[in-house]
């Protein structure tokens, strides 16, 4: 049975995923703000939000929770029969997750963006690169690359080799690129 993405916007796939001796499913939508609506209204913490690149924006649910969720309107999906819906509303969630909330507002003709709230080395790559599409297409070779220090609760690994905890993001046009030690990083600034 398939559902139009249209019609209902938050979706629970089957709790097929064992972990911790339990059973998990994913909660997503192609509205992020009724997602977390959503997951507010079940009690789940914005911290459990998940956006990897190249993955689907979702909160991980027990199967009780995909119970609740499901008594709260959220619609069921079966694999491999709903896998067309699956993707559609993955695809739609990654397109809002490339443009930040607020970044199409900030750069109109009327409203310019206000450079004073970037952070330092963002702000110095914009006033040398220019703002055109900041925050939603980043390039290492036609944009200014900087720095920016990770969330020190990351848990990310440098990708150069020596294994130490990534603590800087490589950063072009407001999109990050790139994440390692600040060696790699730097590195990575100066020679892309």
């Amino acid at each position: 049975m398939s559902h139009s993405a249209s019609r209902v916007t938050v979706y629970v796939d089957e709790a097929i995923w064992p972990w911790r001796g339990r059973r998990w499913a994913h909660l997503m939508a192609d509205s992020l703000d009724e997602l977390h609506a959503l997951a507010a209204r079940l009690g789940l913490k914005r911290a459990w939000f998940q956006s990897k690149p190249g993955g689907a924006a979702h909160y991980d649910v027990t199967d009780t929770m995909r119970l609740k969720a499901l008594q709260q309107g959220a619609v069921g999906l079966t694999r491999p029969t709903d896998n067309d819906t699956l993707k559609t509303v993955i695809r739609q969630a990654r397109a809002q997750l490339r443009q930040p909330a607020g970044v199409a507002a900030r750069l109109t003709r009327d409203n310019p963006m206000d450079l004073t709230k970037l952070p330092p080395a963002a702000r110095s790559a914009a006033m040398r690169g220019g703002t055109k599409n900041w925050g939603t297409h980043g390039s290492s070779t036609e944009h200014v690359r900087y720095a920016l220090p990770v969330r020190p609760t990351s848990r990310k690994r440098c990708s150069c080799g020596c294994n130490r905890r990534a603590t800087h993001r490589g950063m072009a046009n407001g999109v990050c690129l790139f994440r390692g030690c600040e060696l790699s990083v730097r590195r990575w600034i100066k020679t892309g």
